[in-house]
């Protein structure tokens, strides 16, 4: 589930000029209809807060999904809109290794804290390449103990006409290495 709006630009704004409390709030009542659902059919979700979002601070994440009380609902850990939302490794690393559902494995051209656009040009990037200290953030991922399913993102069209074979192989290689 990611949070919203996709685009500022369009007519749907989300819940942008709402103040945090009651973001919170509906966030919250909103994932736990969604998780009681999802429960009666064995289904897990995960909250992506994209950086350019009202909901986008990792401790915001998890406070909406502590306040939904459903145990299907989780974290994607995703390195570029933590890293653009001003999220640091330290924090990372003390997140509940059992709410993180998915590491997501990518890089990011823009400054720390610098808040990305819906347009996700600073992910034009081969992974490794951009600013992220990777190892660091690899390493604070696994400092949580979690053990689970990591993504390799490579939002970047450029490198989408390679061959997606090759391209899938080095990124798996160059996440081995930082998983050492």
């Amino acid at each position: 589930m990611l949070t919203g709006p996709l685009d500022p630009s369009s007519s749907y704004k989300g819940l942008a000029g709402i103040p945090w409390p009651e973001t919170r709030r509906l966030t919250a009542k909103n994932l736990k209809a969604l998780g009681e659902i999802g429960s009666g059919h064995h289904v897990k979700f995960f909250l992506e807060a994209l950086t350019w979002t009202p909901l986008h601070k990792l401790e915001h994440a998890i406070e909406v999904i502590d306040a939904a009380e459903q145990d299907n609902i989780g974290l994607v850990i995703d390195f570029w809109h933590l890293w653009d939302s001003g999220a640091t490794p330290e924090q990372v690393a003390k997140v509940n290794k059992d709410l993180i559902y998915c590491v997501h494995f990518c890089d990011s051209l823009e400054q720390w804290g610098q808040r990305g656009t819906f347009e996700q040009r600073g992910r034009d990037v081969w992974t490794g390449g951009g600013r992220i200290p990777l190892k660091e953030w690899v390493d604070a991922a696994l400092a949580t103990g979690f053990d689970g399913c990591w993504s390799c993102e490579l939002l970047s069209p450029k490198y989408w006409e390679l061959d997606p074979w090759q391209t899938a192989r080095d990124l798996k290689r160059l996440l081995e290495i930082l998983l050492l």
